[in-house]
């Protein structure tokens, strides 16, 4: 068992490895070692490779290239690269979701470490020993791959899902890991929109009606949940539920802004008292119906907005509306006369009330667009049963 104060040494010293250059060429003198942590100097050894020459702490030269008058020699070490991402390995292995951990060397400065998950089958963890290494390897959650530096980087940050070594072995970190994958994978709650935003809160009792009304036209009908699953209260704020609503199965599914998916409105589906996957299941359909009516509106909205454009359309119809009368007796004043066509005048008057009919329409698009706006999301079938 290695313990806190040897990783603490360890990590202290790759994460003074300056940007783009890499652990493998750095060394560490005994006496740096010693400082950082002189009690875990012993222990560390395990992790070092001895260089076969001593610096100088003074001119930080080999001990033969020296000129010092008082030489101050300190053996020089290199951090055992594969040992370290050995232990990595082991440690992860150890963690409560994992198993069968296989190591691979990629290249000098490159090892894949595969692990699979009870949950979610085959994790990847590429391990780079430099920055430019780590920001060559994008995460991606749907494959499950991540990339792991053994030195500190701007690119390194659990925000891009780029981790230094040390976060590894932090069962914290690999919770996050496992619940970021869960959430790409098999969410655990299906987001239906952002609550904050002007638009949602004016309409929020809209949205939630009509979210009720699209589940209860699918078989599902009002419930109390403190009735059903007050177990799984803990894990939902029961607080910030809106509804739930439960099927013939007894499948239950809860619309609220509980802190597992904090700043957006969402659903939870729960089965056999537990929170289940969303994916690919009425939830999602139901969210993504009412994104489309969301993203409709504020389509609408931002026409209505367009005041300037509005002005020079109501001023192209007012000219176009005028000048229709007086477009009959243009063919004669400008001495027009086209072969075949015997009331050509006539004809422009008419043309020109079509565009002025067209233009009128254009312009109030967005106005009658907005009059027939519904947020019921049900089909029609749905939507004609209600009224009878």
């Amino acid at each position: 068992m290695v313990s806190d104060d040897t990783i603490d040494l360890l990590a202290t010293c790759t994460s003074s490895i300056g940007e783009g250059n890499d652990l493998s060429r750095a060394e560490f003198t005994e006496e740096e070692l010693r400082d950082i942590k002189s009690s875990a100097f012993p222990e560390v050894l395990e992790f070092l490779n001895e260089t076969g020459y001593s610096v100088c702490r003074n001119c930080q030269s080999q001990e033969g290239s020296c000129h010092c008058t008082e030489p101050n020699p300190s053996r020089a070490y290199k951090i055992d690269l594969r040992e370290l991402v050995e232990h990595i390995s082991d440690v992860v292995e150890e963690y409560d979701g994992y198993s069968d951990a296989q190591l691979e060397q990629e290249s000098d400065s490159h090892w894949r470490l595969q692990v699979e998950s009870k949950n979610f089958g085959q994790v990847i963890f590429e391990i780079v020993s430099n920055s430019d290494g780590v920001r060559e390897y994008s995460p991606d959650l749907e494959e499950k791959r991540f990339p792991v530096c053994l030195v500190r980087s701007e690119w390194v940050s659990e925000s891009n899902l780029r981790f230094f070594w040390r976060q590894l072995l932090d069962r914290e970190t690999l919770d996050q890991i496992e619940s970021q994958i869960r959430d790409v994978t098999s969410p655990l709650n299906e987001a239906v929109c952002k609550t904050g935003s002007e638009l949602v809160e004016k309409s929020r009792n809209s949205i939630e009606y009509n979210l009720r009304e699209f589940l209860e036209s699918q078989g599902y009908h009002t419930i109390d949940l403190r009735d059903h699953v007050s177990d799984v209260l803990t894990d939902v704020e029961e607080q910030k539920i809106e509804f739930a609503v439960m099927n013939e199965e007894e499948d239950i599914i809860i619309l609220c802004d509980c802190e597992s998916n904090e700043g957006q409105l969402h659903f939870h589906l729960i089965a056999e008292d537990s929170l289940q996957s969303t994916k690919e299941t009425i939830c999602e359909t139901a969210a993504e119906k009412m994104k489309r009516k969301l993203s409709n509106l504020e389509e609408y909205n931002q026409k209505e907005k367009n005041l300037q454009s509005r002005t020079k359309a109501a001023a192209m119809i007012i000219a176009a509306v005028g000048f229709t009368p007086v477009a009959k007796y243009i063919p004669s004043i400008l001495n027009i006369n086209i072969p075949g066509i015997s009331n050509f005048g006539g004809l422009l008057e008419l043309l020109l009330y079509f565009v002025g009919i067209a233009l009128v329409l254009i312009l109030l698009q967005p106005a009658i667009m907005m009059t027939l706006f519904s947020w019921d999301i049900r089909g029609y079938r749905a939507r004609f049963r209600s009224f009878f």
